[in-house]
């Protein structure tokens, strides 16, 4: 697994596994729009107040022994074919932000649209 499809299933998993796959995916494009041209994942998902999971399941960017999923779990297989969707599948989505519906953040962006538990942002 590439170091990008272990970071963008991590996310997926953290943040939506138990969401639809559909919105999996959308999950995951939302965490790869933000990539600069660097294409560095684990710097967009390591940025301070960004990604909910981070800051409690990670010391210095490792996982946390006790936050590890097992990777043969319906639910982390199902994460990472979302992630490699996103990676491989054609067709653009334009959101650059997410969060959960139960969360109402002070930012001005625009809305996109709602999929699952989660609200998409311009």
């Amino acid at each position: 697994m590439t170091e990008l499809l272990l970071w963008l299933t991590m996310t997926v998993w953290f943040e939506a596994r138990g969401e639809p796959e559909h919105c999996q995916v959308l999950i995951a494009k939302t965490a790869l729009n933000r990539m600069g041209p660097d294409g560095d994942i684990k710097k967009v998902i390591l940025a301070p107040y960004q990604f909910s999971w981070v800051p409690e399941k990670m010391t210095n960017g490792v996982l946390k022994p006790e936050h590890r999923p097992n990777k043969e779990s319906a639910a982390w297989l199902k994460a990472e074919e979302s992630a490699r969707t996103a990676l491989y599948s054609d067709g653009t989505f334009p959101a650059t932000h997410f969060h959960s519906v139960t969360v109402n953040p002070k930012w001005g962006r625009p809305f996109y649209k709602t999929c699952g538990n989660h609200h998409f942002y311009l």
